[in-house]
């Protein structure tokens, strides 16, 4: 007697493949989706570290701050994470700093520090929401007259344009996970030191 071997035909084959192309297309959107929301824990872990270092280096320099994030690096052995802002250029994606040094005796008296969120994280609920330096908008950053500052640290907007990143903070009133997507101007996580 002939043993007769059973084999799957190509039409079970091709929907086994079809069922799994499927299931795959179906988890994939949330791994992604929970992939954006690790970096995004990592972004404010990494923030609240640089924070604490700033309150340290203030410690230990009477109460000012550096004037850039490369001068708190050196000055007190702070290893910057790989996504600090060092260049000067603003770039969204990146932990941008900004202090706010006054003209009368050029000590940095407080500081802004922010980054672009991918996803609408509960974090975003205890962010300063600054939209700019001037008081006289809801939501400054700065206390005092916004001409008696001077910008050091992140100070030019990517197309070149001096002191031009007020304008990245005018609506900071949507923070949802489509605006987080399709606006860098959204979901901004930003600590503040006036």
């Amino acid at each position: 007697m002939k043993n007769k071997l059973k084999a799957f035909t190509l039409i079970e084959l091709l929907v086994v493949i079809a069922i799994i192309g499927i299931l795959a297309a179906v988890v994939y959107a949330p791994f992604q989706k929970a992939r954006a929301k690790g970096r995004d824990a990592k972004k404010v872990a990494e923030m609240k570290s640089i924070q604490t270092a700033l309150s340290l280096y203030a410690d230990s320099n009477g109460g000012y701050y550096p004037e850039t994030l490369t001068q708190l690096s050196t000055s007190t052995n702070f290893k910057l994470p790989a996504s600090a802002n060092q260049t000067g250029i603003f770039d969204p994606n990146k932990y941008n700093y900004n202090g706010y040094k006054r003209n009368i005796d050029q000590k940095v008296i407080g500081y802004h520090i922010w980054v672009h969120l991918e996803t609408a994280s509960p974090a975003l609920d205890g962010a300063a929401k600054c939209k700019n330096v001037d008081p006289a908008v809801p939501y400054g950053c700065l206390k005092g007259v916004a001409t008696d500052f001077t910008y050091t640290g992140t100070t030019e907007s990517q197309s070149g344009m001096n002191n031009n990143i007020d304008i990245w903070f005018t609506n900071r009133i949507h923070d949802n996970d489509q605006e987080c997507a399709n606006n860098l101007g959204y979901c901004i996580y930003d600590l503040k030191h006036d």
